[in-house]
C-alpha cells in the first residue's frame, strides 16, 4: 500500500511540475544562455515589398549628441504654455496590449480581438483613439471623453472627460497635465492603482507626452524639452541626475517623442535622429552588442514614429519603413525568426503608417489602412482566427482609420 501511495504522490507530482511548465518560446533569464535559433521560416509577401537594409549605426560626433541641461538648468519648474492651451485629441487606432489586440475603423467603429477571442469583434462605436491592456480597453471619443470596457461583455463606462491621449503609462489632459488613476472595475482597479501610485504624485503641467523608463519618469512638454523624475535618469552627464528626484529635473532639449520599455528607452529628435538608452541584455539598444549604457546611442536617422515595449524596439523611418530590434523569443520582431535576440535594427516592412507593441505581439498599419499583425498568438490576439504564432507578418483586414 505505500508503495502505491508513493507512486501516486510521484504522479501527481510530475503532472504539477508540467503544468507549471514554461511555454514554448519562454527561455530562463541567464547572460550565458545559449542562444538556438530556430530555422526562418519563409516569409509572405509583404504589402510593399522589403527595405534595403538599414545604414549601420553612425557614430555620433559630440556636437551631435542631444544637449543635456546645464547644470545651472536643474529645476523643477516646467516651462508655461500660453492661456487656453489645448491639446487635440491622439489618434491612436491600433493597439497590443498583453494578450489583446485592438483597431478602430474608418467608420469609427471599434473591432477587438485576443484574450482567447481569435477573431476581431465590433464593440464599440465613434470612437477616435484606442488603448488595449491585460483584461480591458480604453477608447477616447473625438470630444476627450474617456470610455472602458473588457473584451467579455463590451459594456462600456464612463471614466473622464477632457482627455487627450492615454497609454500605459498614463492620462493626459487636454491643458497637458496628468489625470488621477480613474474609477474601473474592482481587479483591474486594483491592478492599475500599483502600477501607477507613484506617477500621480508628480503633477507636471503642460505634457504632450509621457514615459516609464525602470525606476523613472519622463515627460515631454510643449516646448519640445525633456524633464524627469525619479531613480537615477537616462543621459546621466550631470551628478545631479543621480539619485532620486521626486520634483521634475531638466534633461534636454529638442524632443519629439519618447518611449520606453521595461528597462530601456528611446528619444525621436526633432529632426528624426533616434537615439537609445539604458538595458541592453537583449539587443533592445540596437548598438550591435548587449552592452548597457547611459550614453546616448544614435541608431537611425530620418526617423518618424517609434516604440519601445518590454525589451523589444520599433521604429518607422519618414519613408514609411518598419525596423526592429531587441528580443524576439516570440517572434514578435516579424522578421521571420524567433531568436532570444537581435542587437541592431533589421527592415521588417515598407509603407507602414503605425506600430503598436504588446509583450509578445505586434501590429502594424499600412499607408492603404491594411493591418498586419505577427508574433504570439497563444490568446488569438493576431486576430487571424487561429492560435497558431507567425513571426512574420499576416493579414488581418482592411479598412482601419489612420492616425
Amino acid at each position: 500500500m505505500k508503495k502505491i501511495a508513493k507512486f501516486g504522490i510521484a504522479l501527481i507530482l510530475a503532472a504539477l511540475l508540467t503544468a507549471c511548465g514554461a511555454r514554448e518560446g519562454d527561455y530562463p533569464d541567464y547572460e550565458d544562455y545559449v542562444e538556438i535559433t530556430t530555422p526562418a521560416l519563409p516569409t509572405p509577401p509583404l504589402p510593399t515589398g522589403t527595405p534595403p537594409s538599414p545604414t549601420p549605426a553612425p557614430t555620433t560626433p559630440a556636437a551631435e549628441t542631444p544637449a543635456i541641461a546645464e547644470e545651472t538648468d536643474f529645476t523643477p519648474t516646467m516651462p508655461i504654455a500660453e492661456e487656453g492651451f489645448s491639446l487635440p485629441v491622439r489618434r491612436n487606432t491600433i493597439s497590443a496590449g498583453y494578450t489583446l489586440s485592438a483597431a478602430i475603423m474608418a467608420d469609427g467603429g471599434v473591432y477587438t480581438w485576443g484574450g482567447t477571442y481569435g477573431e476581431p469583434t465590433r464593440t464599440s462605436e465613434n470612437m477616435a483613439a484606442i488603448r488595449a491592456f491585460t483584461l480591458w480597453f480604453w477608447a477616447l471619443d473625438h470630444d476627450g471623453g474617456l470610455w472602458g470596457f473588457s473584451q467579455h461583455d463590451g459594456e462600456k463606462f464612463a471614466i473622464a472627460e477632457e482627455i487627450a491621449d492615454i497609454s500605459g503609462d498614463g492620462i493626459i489632459a487636454k491643458n497637458g497635465n496628468l489625470r488621477n488613476s480613474p474609477p474601473m472595475p474592482p481587479i483591474t482597479q486594483f491592478m492599475f492603482s500599483i502600477h501607477t501610485e507613484f506617477l500621480w504624485q508628480l503633477r507636471a503641467n503642460h505634457i504632450i507626452d509621457m514615459a516609464e523608463f525602470g525606476e523613472q519618469r519622463l515627460f515631454l512638454s510643449h516646448d519640445n524639452s525633456l524633464w524627469g523624475a525619479g531613480l537615477n535618469l537616462p543621459g546621466i552627464v550631470h551628478e545631479e541626475l543621480h539619485g532620486f528626484h521626486r520634483e521634475m529635473v531638466h534633461i534636454m532639449d529638442d524632443v519629439a517623442q519618447i518611449s520606453a520599455g521595461s528597462n530601456h528607452l528611446l528619444i525621436l529628435m526633432t529632426d528624426g535622429r533616434l537615439y537609445t538608452w539604458g538595458a541592453n541584455h537583449r539587443g533592445q539598444l540596437g548598438i550591435g552588442n548587449f552592452s548597457p549604457n547611459s550614453d546616448s546611442h544614435h541608431i537611425l536617422d530620418n526617423v518618424a514614429a517609434i516604440e519601445a515595449v518590454a525589451d523589444s524596439s520599433f521604429a518607422i523611418t519618414t519613408a514609411g519603413a518598419l525596423y526592429a530590434w531587441g528580443a524576439n523569443n516570440y517572434g514578435q520582431l516579424g522578421n521571420g525568426e524567433v531568436a532570444l535576440r537581435q542587437t541592431t535594427p533589421v527592415p521588417i516592412m515598407q509603407g507602414i503608417a503605425a506600430v503598436s507593441a504588446g509583450y509578445s505581439h505586434t501590429l502594424a498599419l499600412s499607408t492603404t489602412g491594411r493591418l498586419y499583425a505577427w508574433g504570439d498568438n497563444e490568446f488569438g490576439q493576431l486576430g487571424n482566427n487561429t492560435t497558431q504564432s507567425r513571426p512574420y507578418p499576416v493579414f488581418v483586414m482592411d479598412g482601419v482609420e489612420l492616425p
